[in-house]
């Protein structure tokens, strides 16, 4: 286990386990080969990290006030270019606390001491909504983006002093989203 571990995350396939760090590293290690690698990108401790479900990629966010996306499908021998950094999402003005994806890999949501949570696309570097209101900081996402059969997004946010419950109707969305 790496030193100043601040949170871990397992992929859905348990094939990897990425370990954020208070030193600007995330250790990503392939369990079954026992091979890992240093995410090395964000400017300082990173405190959250997710993986999509259907898909080799993670996000980590951190100190820093950006989420980063990173491309593991390369990831065969340990060597600074076996992941590479697709996207940085840019947004939040205080600490990243937390990442969590939805069940369909097209969303995310993040957490932050700034005390809004914002929903983001997948593929794109804007954020879709923030969710402000809170009347403290946003240590954790309870529950993430699950599909309702009548296509509504319904997200729960936790925060130290209080419960929000947002609705979203993806359909307002559909217009401004790239295709």
């Amino acid at each position: 286990m790496p030193r100043g571990v601040t949170c871990c995350a397992a992929s859905f396939n348990k094939k990897f386990i990425a370990c954020c760090r208070s030193d600007a590293i995330t250790t990503l290690v392939d369990v079954k080969r026992k091979v890992e690698i240093n995410l090395k990108s964000h400017s300082g401790p990173v405190f959250a990290s997710a993986f999509l479900s259907h898909s080799d990629y993670v996000l980590t966010g951190g100190r820093d006030r950006t989420v980063r996306l990173w491309n593991t499908s390369k990831f065969v021998e340990s060597r600074d270019d076996a992941v590479s950094l697709d996207f940085i999402y840019n947004g939040h003005t205080s600490h990243v606390t937390d990442i969590a994806v939805s069940s369909l890999d097209l969303y995310f949501a993040t957490a932050s001491d700034d005390t809004t949570a914002r929903l983001w696309r997948i593929e794109s570097e804007q954020y879709l909504r923030a969710f402000v209101g809170h009347l403290g900081k946003i240590l954790y996402l309870c529950h993430l983006l699950s599909f309702s059969l009548n296509f509504r997004l319904w997200r729960i946010l936790c925060c130290v002093t209080l419960i929000r419950f947002f609705t979203i109707n993806l359909c307002s969305y559909s217009r401004s989203l790239p295709r």
